[in-house]
């Protein structure tokens, strides 16, 4: 059996490590804004990161499903028209995210990944 070697980082670690992270990906977090309310924002040097208190104002599922997403582009003009799939897979990592957000974000694999004809998107 491989060793398991494991570090526990304390509240002020863990801003700047999820600073390192985010040079190799998005890295979200439960931060408060200036009006108060606690959402799922990228980190930043500034953020103050969220873990007790107030509930984000909207679930982390807004970042895997916008409300708005290209799915194609287009290039050319008349008959020459070119269509080009868009992709946006960027890696991800999101802080935070309480218990029933997580598990109804495994429900929406099952509805979008685990048919016959899964979505691409």
């Amino acid at each position: 059996m491989a060793e398991i070697n494991a570090t526990m980082l304390g509240a002020s670690e863990l801003l700047p490590w999820a600073l390192r992270l985010a040079a190799s990906r998005r890295v979200l977090a439960p931060i408060a804004g200036t009006d108060g309310a606690v959402r799922y924002l990228p980190v930043s040097p500034d953020a103050t990161l969220v873990f007790s208190g107030g509930r984000p104002v909207r679930g982390p599922k807004e970042h895997f499903m916008p409300q708005t997403d290209p799915l194609f582009t287009f290039t050319g003009s008349g008959p020459a028209v070119a269509l080009q799939p868009v992709f946006n897979h960027e890696p991800a990592v999101i802080f935070g995210v309480r218990p029933c957000d997580g598990r109804a974000l495994r429900s929406l694999d099952n509805v979008f990944l685990r048919r016959r004809e899964t979505d691409a998107h």
